[in-house]
């Protein structure tokens, strides 16, 4: 922890918007991928301590060639502050294109493939930045539904697949089904045959089979592709096959068993009812089921089911129920629930479906059944119901989870996700392995991909909680960049490190919008302790009782001002009803502090700490490994107000230490250097009038503390908001 030159609180001050230096900064956006329009070339941030006439000059370059694109705007005007500018926000006056490369005024068409670098500089002032991108060729569609070798029941079924990778603009596709002939393999099929059914000049990446079209014949099989068209370049996808069987009513009589199928939806929580009537005597009966577009879990928390997916997207999984030996005449029903999952290429409803297969396997006199009743269920209206009743959505990539740790524990962890999602109101949302950090901020936009979809509230300022289960090889974090904070001793702060601050601000002022909280572990098991605990413990009561402790500086004044914050925090919590002690472990000899420390937290719910800290320790009150020998109360908040007590990179890092125990809610801390001043004042009170204003809810609180730093605070005030992580549950 830092002192500052000032050395004065900041929060209440009204203090514009201001930069470090003189000369304005100025920090381009990436463009997302596949766009590099003139649109997109123009996003940027600006930071200036002055107001005055600007304009900005653009250049566009390609690998082996040079220049192909320049650029200038009208003059506008430069106001203090931080500002995002975009293609709205700016006039093109004047530009220079070499043949070939019109797209760049046209925002239509395709550019040719090469590697490009754009560099956008801010007038008069001659400050800028440049980034590069690659425009590759285009890869083929992918295809969803139906799966392969599917056993189609309807007349009409949905076909649905990807966006081609690097696709450009104005993409079409055309599908093509056609009839395999007894000895064809699909791909003969698809290069001999005729069409069976063929359409071009698809713009979605879906099509429902015509009602007009001709007909799937029962009972023959058929292969089907779809290719991509765009700019003159096309590519095809893989070849699927698939059949179409006689539907058959939802209650099916099999040789034995009866199985039919009813689903209610509450809310995000979508409930499955199998009713089984045994007909007769059969054995080691056993009802799998399988959901695209769900995570099952148990029908309540404390029950255990078998619940995996069937592949590392984690967006198809399956339920397994084991009943043993029936007799005949015998009725049951069984039950599981589901809640929707969000995912990148967020198409369409259609390909949301519980229970799209089921089989039920027992032996009877001896001999082995395998049955498949028919409990094919498109909830379309149902799924974006549930959608549109989320504020919340917890956040994960099972495609990195599942080649990082055991099978096992992947499903374990996607369950206990699915379970807080259940109990909060929430929905699942599965980035896929390619995501980036700033493609997720762009998904959890008001107007993004999943931002629109979900309840209004999620679009107003602190109505949306995030819940990021990873750290930053599952889900990036960020770095926050440019910045210029001095401190007394002569070092300087220029970035921020594993920030979730930018996914809480989506619309791009740099203002908090959401409530954002992020899981930690190293393992899947790690991972899941956090979200285990948010569905077993949490809570809004008071956390009571409270410890709060002081740590040690050499420097007396400094002393001072951990113990006087630590005691005024204290009373900040007595005066809300919370029973709250002060504990000034600092003040002892370092070699009494950490028995104290494990005395003092013995059966708190809620423990503080202001004073010097790093990565892996509470100054000399406590390290990381010894973190597992304090006996504080199951269902504890951890708060930690002071450096680097929340940086999570290190193997021994603290903060993991404290998540990994079995038991702690959540935990607050920050990756970089702090302020004495704004530490000790969040200690004292500032933090805990927000925490009670809120409900008690952590992730409310932080979010209340940073809005109000990033409309009053300066340059330490702004470090705060961008370092101060929630490594817990935000709802």
């Amino acid at each position: 922890m830092k002192s500052h030159s000032l050395y004065a609180a900041v929060v209440f001050a009204i203090i514009p918007l201001g930069v470090v230096t003189a000369t304005p900064t100025v920090r381009l956006q990436v463009p997302p991928p596949g766009r590099y329009g003139i649109e997109d070339l123009w996003k940027a941030i600006v930071n200036s301590d002055t107001a005055c006439d600007a304009w900005f000059e653009g250049t566009v370059f390609v690998e082996g060639r040079g220049e192909v694109f320049w650029a200038r705007t009208k003059p506008f005007p430069l106001t203090r502050g931080i500002k995002v500018y975009g293609y709205r926000n700016v006039t093109v006056d004047q530009t220079r294109t070499a043949r070939g490369y019109e797209v760049f005024v046209t925002r239509q068409g395709t550019l040719p493939e090469g590697r490009y670098s754009f560099k956008l500089i801010l007038q008069p002032f001659g400050v800028g930045d440049s980034n590069g991108f690659e425009v590759k060729p285009m890869g083929p569609p992918r295809l969803i539904s139906p799966p392969e070798g599917a056993s189609l029941g309807g007349l009409y079924p949905d076909f649905v697949w990807s966006a081609p990778v690097n696709r450009r603009g104005g993409t079409t596709y055309r599908l093509r089904i056609v009839e395999v002939k007894p000895g064809q393999t699909k791909e003969e099929a698809l290069a001999a045959n005729p069409p069976w059914f063929e359409q071009e000049n698809i713009n979605l990446t879906r099509l429902r089979y015509p009602v007009r079209a001709r007909r799937l014949d029962p009972d023959k099989e058929y292969a089907w592709q779809v290719v991509a068209a765009a700019g003159g370049v096309t590519a095809a996808s893989e070849t699927r096959g698939l059949k179409r069987r006689i539907m058959l009513p939802t209650g099916l009589s099999i040789a034995g068993v009866t199985v039919t199928r009813r689903v209610e939806r509450s809310q995000t929580r979508f409930k499955v009812f199998l009713d089984v009537k045994v007909l007769a005597d059969v054995e080691d009966l056993k009802i799998h089921v399988w959901n695209t577009g769900f995570q099952c879990i148990p029908p309540t928390d404390a029950q255990g089911a078998d619940v995996k997916a069937s592949s590392y997207s984690g967006l198809r999984t399956r339920w397994l129920g084991s009943f043993g030996n029936r007799s005949g005449g015998t009725n049951f029903t069984v039950s599981y629930d589901a809640v929707p999952i969000l995912e990148p290429d967020m198409f369409w409803f259609q390909w949301y479906n519980l229970c799209d297969s089921a089989v039920v396997t027992y032996r009877r006199n001896g001999k082995n059944y395998v049955r498949r009743p028919d409990l094919h269920f498109y909830p379309m209206g149902e799924v974006e119901a549930a959608f549109k009743a989320a504020d919340f959505v917890i956040v994960t990539c099972p495609a990195r989870l599942y080649p990082a740790y055991d099978d096992d524990d992947v499903h374990y962890l996607l369950r206990w996700c699915g379970q807080l999602a259940r109990k909060k109101n929430g929905v699942l949302g599965y980035v896929n392995a390619a995501t980036s950090a700033p493609q997720l901020k762009t998904m959890l936009r008001g107007d993004g991909t999943w931002g629109k979809l979900l309840a209004p509230a999620f679009r107003t300022w602190g109505g949306g909680y995030v819940f990021i289960v990873g750290e930053q090889n599952i889900v990036p974090a960020w770095n926050v960049n440019g910045l210029n904070v001095p401190w007394s001793d002569g070092s300087v702060t220029t970035q921020v490190r594993l920030s979730d601050f930018p996914y809480s601000d989506c619309t791009g002022d740099w203002i908090v919008d959401l409530n954002v909280g992020r899981s930690l572990g190293r393992s899947a098991i790690g991972l899941s302790r956090t979200v285990s605990s948010a569905v077993t413990f949490s809570t809004t009561a008071k956390p009571s009782p409270a410890c709060l402790v002081s740590g040690h500086d050499s420097r007396v004044n400094v002393l001072l001002e951990f113990i006087t914050s630590t005691n005024s925090g204290a009373a900040t919590l007595i005066s809300k009803g919370v029973s709250a002690a002060a504990s000034h472990i600092g003040s002892l000899p370092s070699s009494q502090q950490l028995s104290a420390f494990r005395t003092a937290v013995q059966g708190k719910k809620l423990i503080s700490f202001n004073g010097h800290g790093n990565v892996n320790v509470w100054g000399a009150v406590t390290p990381s490994w010894e973190v597992n020998s304090l006996n504080y109360a199951t269902g504890s908040w951890i708060t930690a107000f002071s450096c680097l007590t929340g940086h999570y990179a290190a193997n021994d890092a603290i903060c993991r230490a404290f998540t990994n125990k079995s038991g702690t809610l959540g935990y607050l801390g920050s990756t970089e250097v702090s302020a004495v001043s704004i530490n000790s004042y969040l200690q004292s009170g500032g933090f805990w009038n927000m925490y009670h204003a809120s409900g008690w809810c952590p992730g409310r609180a932080l979010t209340g503390m940073k809005y109000t730093y990033c409309l009053f605070g300066d340059k330490y005030g702004k470090l705060t908001v961008y370092e101060y992580n929630l490594y817990g549950c935000p709802k």
